[in-house]
């Protein structure tokens, strides 16, 4: 700003002096909140003192033109159908995992949010067929893989059922045979 305006557009004050750098930081922070509104205040940003968090304001107080709203869908139109800029916003948080106390917010934050009847019955719809691979099929390559990795595979080995597993098992096998039994 400096360079852009000269030296001689600022005027430096001495507003209040502190043997202190933090309170002295803490008064500039105070000042900013104060003063974020004015058009003139190049700070956007400034530090809650209560919970350590910074706030950003863009251009609170300051209401945009017709044309500024404009210009700024404008730019924003289709933005979000480039797959580079898609990746680039997505690779910082891909293998990230949400703390509880987050997932807490986000929960309380959409708490009490109800669907209409027309989405409910989109969802359901939606959810009753598997998509995950639907057109798609496994190359050779990958079933002979997947069938090299199932050679040996004891998921039971060292286990046992306990007598009431195997008691359910009986029922139900015996249950099966005379069903078998009574339709032919």
């Amino acid at each position: 700003m400096i360079l852009e305006l000269g030296a001689d557009a600022f005027h430096a004050n001495v507003v209040k002096t502190f043997d202190d750098h933090k309170e002295a930081y803490w008064y500039e922070q105070n000042l900013i909140k104060e003063s974020i509104s004015n058009p003139k205040c190049l700070n956007k940003h400034f530090v809650e003192r209560d919970s350590g968090k910074r706030v950003f304001c863009g251009l609170q107080g300051v209401p945009k033109t017709a044309e500024h709203r404009r210009k700024l869908s404008e730019a924003n139109k289709g933005k979000h159908d480039d797959p580079a800029l898609r990746e680039r916003m997505i690779a910082p948080q891909r293998g990230k995992t949400l703390s509880d106390e987050h997932k807490a917010k986000l929960s309380k934050a959409s708490r009490g949010f109800k669907h209409t009847e027309e989405t409910k019955k989109l969802m359901s719809l939606n959810s009753s067929r598997n998509k995950s691979f639907l057109g798609r099929k496994h190359s050779d390559e990958t079933k002979a893989k997947m069938s090299d990795r199932a050679i040996g595979r004891k998921p039971f080995l060292g286990r046992k059922h306990s007598d009431e597993t195997k008691a359910k098992m009986r029922a139900y096998h015996e249950a099966r045979r005379l069903q078998k039994l009574s339709t032919t």
